[in-house]
């Protein structure tokens, strides 16, 4: 089983820094609350 930390580092970091995923509390990125959205064309996508 792979962990939390490893899926977040691998593949959610990476597309946060591209700018393709958008954080709900860019403050606190290790928040318990913290969402997701998908930015395309510089729209929002809730996912």
């Amino acid at each position: 089983m792979v962990s939390f930390q490893y899926g977040t580092e691998r593949y959610v970091n990476p597309l946060v820094d591209k700018g393709q995923l958008a954080l709900s509390i860019p403050e606190k990125p290790k928040s318990k609350n913290q969402r997701f959205r998908t930015v395309l064309n510089r729209r929002l996508i809730t996912v």
